[in-house]
């Protein structure tokens, strides 16, 4: 693995003269792939994150995916009611059904970005030239915006409100709360009808 990235350059030199100025002892190897795995729940086990699916961490979007994880895992959550262990399973179920394809869409992306930041081959350097001079600002704000509308809250909490222009993408409301506001609005309409 070390003669494959000898000869990639870095801001201080290429990687072989970093490995040769580092004692064997102290250089570890990390793989960077990218995986989306089918199976993320087994019983009342889930798995969010990098455990769930490894994204290349050139575009960042591991981290924003896993803050988007908890959030919407925890609205699966919040909803169950009562606490059974089928009750917990469908959740778990509902919330990766939820996040698969969002996660599934992201991979052309991540792949794009690494080879734009780490590509040395002659192409993916024009690439590089052609995405960071000559892209149009509007393409780029149109991925910017596209990327940004999808912005989970935690549906048990007031949501934030809307004070920008971009368009979001509207979440699920919580079923828990939709049921309670119903119930309440039953309660208050049997109340106003004894009170006559």
């Amino acid at each position: 693995m070390l003669d494959l990235l000898r000869d990639c350059k870095t801001p201080y030199g290429t990687m072989g003269d970093l490995f040769d100025a580092t004692p064997i002892e102290r250089i570890s190897k990390v793989y960077y792939e990218d995986m989306l795995f089918e199976t993320w729940t087994h019983g009342r086990t889930i798995l969010i994150g990098d455990a769930a699916h490894k994204l290349l961490p050139s575009s960042g979007a591991g981290a924003v995916n896993a803050m988007q994880d908890a959030v919407l895992l925890a609205n699966h959550l919040y909803d169950i009611k009562p606490t059974s262990y089928e009750n917990i399973k469908l959740a778990l179920n509902a919330y990766k059904e939820e996040r698969f394809d969002a996660i599934k869409d992201q991979y052309p992306q991540s792949y794009m970005s690494a080879k734009l930041t780490y590509g040395h081959k002659l192409s993916e350097r024009i690439l590089r030239h052609i995405i960071f001079n000559w892209m149009p600002k509007s393409v780029l704000q149109r991925q910017l915006l596209k990327d940004s509308a999808y912005r989970p809250q935690a549906n048990f909490l007031p949501l934030a409100p809307k004070r920008g222009t971009i368009e979001i993408i509207p979440q699920q409301p919580s079923k828990r709360m939709q049921k309670e506001e119903e119930e309440a609005k039953k309660h208050a309409a049997a109340a106003a009808a004894t009170a006559l």
